[in-house]
């Protein structure tokens, strides 16, 4: 009955579909997505897009008052979640803080990982878009499955494919009329990255633990020096925050008071589990 009504409601809001006018594209981007694959977390978030092809007389068409589309897709769903789909792009602020209509619909019974996406725009206020370049108009959060991801030592790849979900189908409503659009498929690739090993408490990466690193953090949080090689090194108590003066002082303790070691991995080198190497992209000491 949903499914049925998302059509439904949009045809008694919008005018007919009475022709096909034109030659409109629904893009969604491509995307490549870093996970450890210790716990294979990863997500993301992909614009859907349009465009109008600028090779059409009349080149760019406004979508005028009273206009919406209708967007339909699917995705693997033994390894995608869709986890939240909002609007973006001109149409989402155009009339102020809120729209006119959004209705979203995810892996219905009998179209499993299938989102239809419900757009009116231009009801409240006068609306004209154009589309000379590839516009965002909703933006999707999506999130890999972990237990498929975790352990995998390959890429792994998965298509996000335009086409009907069930009874909505893709088009793009102006002027009384119902654009049918061509599509351009998204294409995500997850790729597993493996941390760069470290030794916790070297700050300053020169292969040994001493006042030179504690001097080290307090220059670049009150002097404004280089970035750290690695801040995960710096992160002597390892709470996870930034480095900070906590940490200064954790290490002044360890050297000349007999303070507690810093936290592991210590005294050898290392990895911390979730992290890639964007955490720790200056340290080449360890092996």
């Amino acid at each position: 009955m949903f499914r049925y009504s998302l059509l439904v409601l949009l045809s008694t809001i919008l005018p007919l579909p009475l022709s096909a006018q034109g030659d409109f594209y629904f893009i969604a981007d491509d995307a490549t997505v870093e996970f450890h694959p210790t716990n294979g977390i990863a997500e993301l978030t992909l614009d859907l897009s349009i465009v109008e092809d600028l090779q059409l007389p009349g080149f760019p068409t406004a979508t005028q008052t009273d206009t919406g589309f209708v967007m339909a897709f699917t995705v693997e769903t033994a390894l995608l979640d869709v986890v939240e789909v909002v609007p973006t792009g001109p149409w989402a602020t155009i009339c102020g803080p809120t729209w006119d209509l959004f209705i979203v619909t995810t892996d219905p019974s009998g179209c499993p990982g299938g989102v239809s996406i419900g757009v009116v725009y231009g009801l409240l206020c006068d609306v004209f878009i154009t589309f000379e370049n590839p516009t965002p108009m909703v933006a999707v959060t999506l999130e890999a499955n972990r237990t498929v991801l975790t352990g995998t030592t390959q890429p792994v790849a998965t298509p996000l494919t335009w086409g009907n979900v069930c009874t909505s189908e893709n088009q793009l409503f102006s002027a009384g009329a119902a654009i049918f659009p061509a599509f351009v498929d998204g294409a995500i690739t997850f790729v597993p990255v493996d941390p760069v090993p470290f030794l916790r408490g070297d700050c300053n990466a020169d292969g040994s633990i001493d006042i030179d690193d504690a001097m080290r953090i307090l220059s670049w949080l009150f002097l404004g020096t280089s970035s750290l090689p690695c801040p995960l090194a710096c992160d002597l108590n390892g709470d996870g925050a930034a480095p900070n003066i906590a940490d200064a002082v954790y290490l002044f303790t360890y050297l000349f008071s007999a303070g507690a070691s810093p936290a592991l991995p210590f005294p050898d080198c290392g990895t911390v589990v979730g992290t890639t190497p964007a955490d720790c992209p200056g340290f080449g000491v360890c092996p």
